[in-house]
């Protein structure tokens, strides 16, 4: 009879081994071209459409109320531009384009009736407006990202939403945000990734990545979003627009995904906005501040009363600003070779801001990072 040995458990480990590197090296090469897709560098999105598609929503609600623009007309470039734009984006969670078409035509019926009237019309009649998908709206997804809240949908706008439109501002949609509007990007399972503009193998930041990117990619002037830790800040950041969160408690919160928590939150989250202009920053600032109806928010009395808003000169000599920098420009040190790298442009925008602010009298503190 012929024996028959057993395999050791040794070389049954080694089969086993490599029997799991030959499954792993068939699943990375199977997720290749998606990898690839996805992290590859690519070009910026050409910016194309009308030329007032990069006008600030000051210059197009100007434009429009002097008859020289149609609000018809700018709405359907900018719906125009987010069709052509978010199939490469995926940031528009949800839209209103017949909604705002409707909106734009009783605009210019209005202006045509009252053009002669000062005063008689809403400042940003009939100029165009994102949202982030936090924010609850009439028939809109109002999720956050969560899988646990997909397929709730939002049922009454907040003030701070009511204000802009009342305003006059026509809401096109809102755009995607990260899970629980807690993380440095756009994605989630409810929606999936959110792309940058100036190169679809990068993020668009969080949490209010996919609006940010939107308005970048010429899809609004402007938009709204809200930040707790940087969720306004960062995305602008990354898609190079300007951003502004303001000091906490000037902005009522109500209609937003935290109204569950909202006693800290009125204090820590604030509602605030995007935009591809600074001299947009300070008027929808002046449309959303103070706070709301006590009828509304039993928590009314713990926001700030509305700012006594100033004119263009203000003194700013009494500032004391802090100016954070990295040393040198090439890595100097091991840890500089791991940490992000700042860029040229970067460097030099923080300059030109610094020498700014030291001309108008402000005390400036450099502060340079890994000494």
């Amino acid at each position: 009879m012929l024996a028959v040995s057993k395999p050791s458990s040794r070389s049954l480990r080694k089969r086993l081994g490599q029997l799991g590197r030959l499954l792993l090296a068939l699943y990375l090469l199977r997720k290749l071209p998606t990898i690839l897709r996805r992290y590859w560098p690519t070009r910026p999105l050409k910016l194309s459409g009308p030329p007032f598609l990069q006008w600030s929503a000051v210059q197009l609600a100007r434009a429009i109320q002097s008859r020289e623009l149609t609000s018809s007309q700018v709405v359907e470039a900018y719906i125009q531009r987010l069709r052509e734009v978010d199939v490469h984006l995926h940031c528009l969670v949800a839209e209103r384009f017949d909604a705002a078409r409707e909106e734009a035509l009783a605009a210019d019926q209005r202006i045509a009736q009252k053009h002669d009237e000062r005063g008689a019309l809403p400042e940003f009649l009939g100029v165009p407006i994102l949202l982030k998908e936090a924010f609850e709206y009439p028939g809109f997804p109002y999720t956050n990202g969560l899988m646990c809240r997909k397929g709730r949908r939002g049922a009454r706008p907040g003030p701070a939403v009511r204000r802009i439109e009342a305003a006059g501002f026509v809401v096109l949609g809102t755009g995607n945000v990260s899970e629980a509007c807690m993380w440095m990007e756009s994605y989630n399972l409810v929606y999936g990734r959110s792309r940058n503009p100036h190169g679809l193998h990068l993020s668009p930041g969080g949490s209010s990545g996919g609006t940010a990117a939107l308005v970048a990619a010429l899809g609004a002037p402007v938009a709204l979003t809200a930040d707790i830790g940087g969720s306004t800040r960062i995305p602008a950041l990354l898609n190079g627009l300007f951003g502004h969160k303001p000091t906490g408690g000037i902005c009522p919160n109500l209609g937003t995904h935290l109204d569950e928590f909202h006693g800290a939150v009125c204090r820590i989250c604030q509602m605030g906005m995007v935009c591809r202009h600074a001299e947009d920053l300070l008027l929808l600032l002046k449309i959303m501040a103070g706070p709301p109806d006590p009828k509304e928010d039993p928590l009314a009395y713990e926001y700030r009363p509305c700012p006594v808003w100033h004119g263009k000169d203000v003194d700013l000599g009494s500032l004391t600003v802090g100016c954070l920098s990295f040393r040198g420009g090439w890595p100097t040190s091991a840890m500089e070779v791991l940490i992000s790298s700042i860029g040229k442009g970067q460097s030099l925008a923080v300059e030109r801001a610094v020498e700014w602010l030291r001309a108008q009298g402000a005390t400036i503190h450099p502060h340079t990072w890994l000494q």
